[in-house]
């Protein structure tokens, strides 16, 4: 929850939403953040189910600073992290500056 950008955050499969907590209904912004395609092969070659295990499930989302949020993934079993530029008010910036 980021009270003061009036935004939720929410991490799924492969994506980071952004929700205004203003209005829950209105169209929320989306980073597609996938697994790369090398660790989605390692994975499936490693015998995990590729549909619902070789993805980069969002585990951690952390406001960093005003900017940005620091977040992680699982990256198809190889663990991720990187910044997320969360732009100025209801923005969301789709860059993935990988740490």
């Amino acid at each position: 929850m980021d009270e003061d950008q009036d935004r939720i955050y929410v991490g799924s499969k492969d994506h980071i939403l952004s929700l205004n907590i203003n209005n829950i209904s209105q169209e929320p912004l989306s980073v597609f953040w996938p697994a790369s395609t090398i660790k989605v092969e390692e994975c499936k070659m490693a015998g995990k189910d590729p549909t619902h295990g070789c993805g980069n499930f969002v585990r951690v989302i952390q406001a960093f600073n005003r900017t940005h949020l620091y977040v992680c993934g699982s990256g198809a079993f190889s663990p991720v992290c990187t910044y997320l530029n969360r732009g100025r008010r209801s923005e969301v910036s789709v860059t993935i500056c990988h740490s």
